[in-house]
């Protein structure tokens, strides 16, 4: 059984008489905090106050949520305070700062490229706030980052993030960064129409879709392009049609010499499918983790794909209530699920079709068969 803990320097205690807590977690550590509304009885009194206290924090399933936000409200003889805490990840953002940007004696050409360790050894060196990191995956590959540090922690690792393509979790002050086969982990469970889940929204939106853009090359130190300048056309312009996003300079990326490279790069750059919202709410006893992938199998859509699992919303002191999840929008994982949209429409077209043929060999044959009625009726006809 889960228990709710405050602590401070001083103190720590059990949390009794709150309501309404919800657990928020969302891939890369967007998003991770706990919220909840707590009534001031004579049973609760120090605590309530405690919760108040300025180096207030939260522990909850082994993690720390520093407190942030408190709302006391007073009605009447009742007290009522809501609280909302952030996991002490985005802690870092505030304790650590490189002084310089690394490499500043260079000029911006002449500038090493570093490898994901390098530039975390870089960013965590000698902080005195026991934060630390741990790399699950291969990451050999170097990259340049022209301006690392001079910024917040939290800005310079979304940078390692969008540049190495990697993944981070959190254990505590523990940042974990992984590769896509350590962050997914596929698992045998189910999301099952009317089994576990009830309540599913699947939207898909149009509305930014480009499927074009202008290409930059590498720029050599004589400023000439590696090769011209180009525009990538998306596989997906036979369907969505012609549409340019903005362009995709990579004019200092110094793998960016070939073409290989600089279309997978532009791939990336664009949104060629309509984005993706699915969520549903989860009733089963198992408890989804953030990266899980899970079988989405969903009749009234004709839905049958492996989803991972990217945001999780849960009231972890009351099993009453489902588990709110979201699942991945990422292009490559819901193109699946836009086919099979797709697929259906079209069966449901051609079933239409079909059964539109049928009505209207139905009705050609009734109206022959009428006719001919009226025919024979007209060749056997007796005049008085």
């Amino acid at each position: 059984m889960e228990i709710l803990l405050v602590k401070t320097k001083d103190y720590e205690e059990i949390v009794t008489g709150f309501s309404d807590f919800e657990r928020t977690v969302e891939t890369n550590l967007t998003n991770w905090q706990v919220t909840f509304n707590i009534v001031q009885t004579k049973h609760n009194e120090f605590v309530f106050n405690l919760l108040q206290s300025d180096d207030a924090s939260l522990i909850v399933n082994g993690q720390e949520f520093v407190i942030q936000q408190i709302n006391p409200v007073v009605n009447g003889n009742s007290q009522t305070l809501s609280v909302t805490a952030t996991h002490v990840y985005f802690e870092i953002q505030k304790k650590i700062r490189p002084k310089d940007v690394l490499d500043a004696d260079y000029d911006e050409e002449s500038k090493p490229e570093h490898t994901l360790a390098e530039y975390l050894d870089y960013l965590f060196k000698g902080n005195k706030y026991g934060y630390t990191y741990e790399i699950k995956g291969t990451f050999k590959i170097k990259k340049k980052i022209t301006e690392f540090g001079n910024s917040d922690s939290v800005t310079l690792i979304n940078t390692l993030i969008d540049t190495f393509e990697c993944f981070i979790k959190a254990d505590n002050k523990k940042v974990i960064f992984m590769d896509e086969a350590n962050f997914k982990q596929l698992t045998q469970k189910q999301f099952r129409w009317l089994y576990n889940t009830d309540d599913i929204n699947l939207s898909l939106d149009k509305t930014n879709i480009r499927t074009m853009c202008w290409v930059y090359p590498y720029k050599d130190q004589h400023d000439n392009y590696f090769f011209e300048p180009y525009i990538y056309t998306s596989p997906n312009v036979s369907r969505f049609g012609e549409s340019f996003s903005e362009p995709v300079d990579l004019s200092t990326d110094t793998d960016a010499t070939t073409k290989k490279y600089t279309d997978q790069q532009a791939l990336k750059a664009l949104q060629d499918v309509p984005e993706t919202t699915f969520t549903l709410n989860y009733y089963g006893k198992d408890t989804p983790q953030i990266g899980e992938v899970w079988m989405a199998i969903i009749e009234p859509m004709a839905l049958d794909v492996d989803v991972p699992i990217v945001g999780i919303k849960d009231s972890p002191f009351d099993d009453s209530k489902p588990i709110e999840l979201t699942l991945s929008n990422a292009k490559k994982d819901m193109l699946s699920v836009q086919q099979q949209i797709s697929k259906k429409a079209n069966l449901a077209y051609q079933k239409s079709s079909k059964t539109n043929t049928i009505i209207n060999n139905i009705q050609n044959a009734v109206s022959i068969t009428w006719n001919s009625r009226l025919i024979l009726e007209k060749v056997g006809e007796v005049n008085d």
